[in-house]
């Protein structure tokens, strides 16, 4: 009898959907107070939705996920779950119908957002099985403060500008975005990107305020990278014109005297670094193209193809071993300075790379992309010890897109991790990739830069300003503004 006039098919419809409701209910209760476990949290959700086609007796493409070691196991196909890696977990890309993926459940409706939510979380936790349970996470490679700092040695005479050419600020009508930042490692000396130039700013005394000390000329059209070398002796400039020249530009930092022009390539410089010893220039280009030159003879010493498509990031690890470098697709490679061989390749993130900073002891490399993920990659065999969603949020149009890594630094001396996003938001992260604390901005961030063992970041703006902030709060404590757009 149908007293509520609801046909059978209805009435099955509407207790599956109190069952999963049940379940989730309690699972969600669970997982307030820890992070989920398999037997829980992700039990119930296989039980209620996935176990009649992937159980002990019928394994559909090889899977049974009735139990936690079956799930270990995985299907015909291998493993379907990557402890802190769901992005790149099989099962979960089924279970959100990823593109180019047999949807799981294979007929109907995908499984509910807050199931998906707590699946996604059961595997960025770590695969844990049960209350209790050990954490199937990799643990991070030790970081010590002040012992794994920097392995140049500081310089031994002060490193800051005096007497600099005397250039007027370009008058602009709107004025350019900070797509190129750099803080001196030994001194608190700031460049920034301007048109067809460079601006300087500095301060003598660590309370006193930042001021504008100067302009370095830049005749190679667009600036699209800045890098103080290692030592703090050099400035790095790195650019071009799109689609018909690029190279590289070496200033002395004291005299802002051009020292000399490297990397003469055929189309635009989108990234580049300079060695620890001052001995190598790598750069990364339009044309799907690593290159590593030499800085006292300006010879090309390796040339690298292996990238499918635009070479956006590169940067020297802080024992000139390894040069990385990320591409538009979201490939990482790392390869062997002094051969020019892949050592490793990374692959984490599926879209463009905007970042990548080393931590001081070159153990770990971190990187941050347009997919809003952070990754901090093991360098004792490239694993991705973490993935971290930092700067992710849905948006209803492409239009109207937060989603996106636009800037990572670390501090040499502690370890901490700083990252800002499309989501106009900034976020310090401990060393092992968990967040401390995050502060919203009211400016779209473009580059994050710090001095290592100092008390603040800097941020540059799509809108050309800069600004100081502090580390300990995240709070902006000056800023300073396109000049030729106030005068």
């Amino acid at each position: 009898m149908n007293i509520f006039g609801i046909s059978r098919f209805g009435q099955s419809a509407i207790s599956l959907l109190f069952s999963r409701l049940l379940v989730f209910s309690m699972a969600l209760i669970g997982c307030a107070f820890a992070a989920p476990n398999y037997q829980e949290h992700i039990a119930p959700i296989f039980e209620s939705v996935c176990t009649e086609c992937h159980n002990a007796g019928k394994q559909s493409a090889g899977l049974d996920l009735s139990s936690f070691a079956s799930v270990m196991k995985g299907s015909s196909g291998g493993e379907v779950v990557r402890p802190g890696l769901p992005d790149t977990s099989a099962l979960y890309l089924a279970i959100t119908h990823a593109e180019g993926v047999k949807p799981m459940p294979d007929e109907g409706e995908k499984l509910a957002d807050d199931e998906i939510s707590l699946i996604q979380e059961w595997i960025a936790g770590g695969l844990i099985d049960k209350p209790g349970g050990k954490s199937l996470l990799r643990e991070m490679s030790g970081y010590t403060k002040g012992e794994d700092g920097p392995t140049v040695d500081r310089p031994t005479e002060a490193i800051y500008p005096s007497n600099l050419p005397e250039v007027p600020a370009t008058q602009v009508l709107n004025p350019l975005p900070v797509m190129a930042l750099a803080v001196n490692p030994w001194s608190d000396v700031i460049a920034v990107n301007r048109l067809d130039q460079i601006a300087i700013y500095g301060r003598t005394e660590p309370s006193s305020q930042f001021q504008h000390l100067g302009n370095l000329p830049y005749t190679e059209e667009e600036i699209h990278d800045l890098r103080f070398s290692p030592d703090g002796r050099y400035l790095l400039a790195a650019g071009g014109g799109g689609g018909y020249f690029g190279g590289v530009v070496l200033y002395d930092v004291v005299s802002g005297k051009l020292l000399k022009k490297l990397a003469k390539e055929d189309d635009v410089v989108l990234s580049a670094d300079i060695s620890p010893d001052n001995k190598h220039i790598g750069v990364g280009t339009p044309l799907k193209r690593v290159k590593i030159y030499s800085v006292d003879t300006g010879a090309l010493l390796h040339e690298i193809d292996k990238h499918t498509d635009w070479v956006t990031a590169v940067a020297f690890s802080p024992d000139g071993k390894w040069l990385a470098s990320g591409d538009r697709n979201g490939t990482i490679y790392v390869w062997e300075v002094a051969t020019g061989g892949i050592a490793y390749t990374l692959s984490e993130h599926n879209s463009q790379i905007h970042s990548l900073s080393w931590r001081a002891d070159s153990k770990v490399l971190l990187s941050g992309g347009d997919d809003g993920k952070l990754v901090l990659w093991d360098m004792k065999d490239g694993w991705p010890s973490r993935s971290i969603k930092a700067h992710d949020e849905k948006s209803e149009t492409r239009y109207t897109r937060h989603t996106g890594v636009l800037g990572t630094t670390i501090d040499d001396e502690d370890g901490m991790i700083y990252s800002i996003g499309r989501n106009r938001v900034l976020t310090k992260w401990k060393p092992d990739g968990n967040r401390a604390s995050s502060q919203s901005l009211d400016l779209l961030p473009t580059q994050v830069v710090n001095r290592s063992g100092s008390d603040y970041l800097v941020v540059g703006s799509a809108k050309g300003d800069v600004f100081i902030l502090s580390k300990d709060k995240l709070e902006i404590r000056q800023g300073f503004f396109y000049e030729s757009a106030r005068e």
